[in-house]
């Protein structure tokens, strides 16, 4: 009997949505099964870690300080070799996704599975890189989608593990429930407003020290120009996300209160998103003191106020 083609659209539909759970989304264990082991934090993973941390501050130093030893360690092109960084580790945040394929790498004769895996990648997208830097074809484009599509990467994955700590604390308060614990699901989403807006206002002295008072004595012209970066940009952006934060706790209130089963789960629901959201607003501060940092405005005032030319 032949399907519809409706149902083989349906069969299609799922087929694929079912592929992008299992590489995006993945499934929160609190209690009975185990997750699939990630390898995260154990010896096997520093051979990653160290390729990331040389090749960061070697990319960022030869920037300002170039010489001839940045051809050297990125084979005679720093543009295509950092190129092919960023997408080395784009295939690999999605290969390492796939449970099968990580276990694969990590378990047996892992250093010579890892060596063998990173430099195909490596090699294979130099040579792409170098082709199409050879042929003069504009790059940028390509280089802001590809950010965007690892910051859409990193802020999945970011968002994933928040929400597993989260569940794993709520689980831990439901276990051992008191009206003590119930307290604390109910105040918590205030108290953890509260410290976000504390943190919002000690960014901003922050700000506002490293921009005068540390680039200010030695750098004046700099630093004021770092000074109206992180005003006319960073920190409306801080409170633009303390807004949106406070509007999302609001829904989440609304929402908990006419679908939870119990004003229980609804409490502890709130305290859960709750603490999801204070993860995220520490990964957005991170994400924009590294915008900061690696500012060329930034950069010139530091360059000014240590003397470097």
């Amino acid at each position: 009997m032949k399907m519809k083609p409706k149902e083989n659209l349906t069969k299609i539909k799922d087929s694929l949505l079912q592929s992008i759970r299992k590489v995006f989304i993945q499934e929160l264990y609190v209690e009975g099964e185990d997750p699939p082991k990630s390898y995260f934090g154990e010896r096997k993973f520093f051979g990653l870690y160290g390729i990331f941390l040389i090749y960061s501050f070697l990319v960022l130093i030869g920037i300002n300080f170039p010489g001839p030893y940045l051809d050297v360690l990125t084979f005679g092109n720093p543009f295509v070799f950092g190129n092919a960084l960023v997408a080395f580790f784009l295939v690999l945040s999605i290969l390492y996704s796939v449970d099968k394929i990580r276990i694969f790498f990590f378990e047996k004769h892992t250093a010579i599975k890892q060596i063998i895996l990173y430099v195909v990648i490596i090699s294979s997208f130099f040579i792409l890189f170098s082709y199409v830097y050879d042929i003069n074809t504009n790059l940028i484009s390509y280089l802001l989608g590809l950010s965007t599509f690892w910051l859409v990467l990193l802020s999945i994955r970011f968002y994933m593990y928040s929400r597993k700590f989260a569940t794993k604390i709520e689980a831990k308060f439901i276990t051992k429930y008191s009206s003590f614990c119930r307290f604390i699901a109910f105040i918590a989403p205030y108290f953890i407003l509260g410290v976000l807006v504390v943190m919002a206002l000690f960014y901003r002295s922050l700000l506002v020290y490293i921009s005068l008072d540390f680039f200010g004595p030695f750098a004046p012209s700099e630093a004021v120009g770092v000074y109206e970066l992180e005003m006319r940009l960073i920190m409306p952006l801080i409170y633009f996300s303390l807004i949106l934060t406070l509007l999302f706790i609001i829904f989440e209130f609304v929402f908990t209160r006419r679908r939870a089963e119990t004003k229980r789960a609804g409490l502890f629901d709130n305290y859960t998103f709750s603490l999801i959201v204070l993860f995220i607003f520490f990964f957005q501060v991170f994400q924009l003191t590294l915008f900061l940092i690696l500012n060329p405005v930034t950069i010139t005032a530091l360059k000014a106020t240590v003397g470097a030319n």
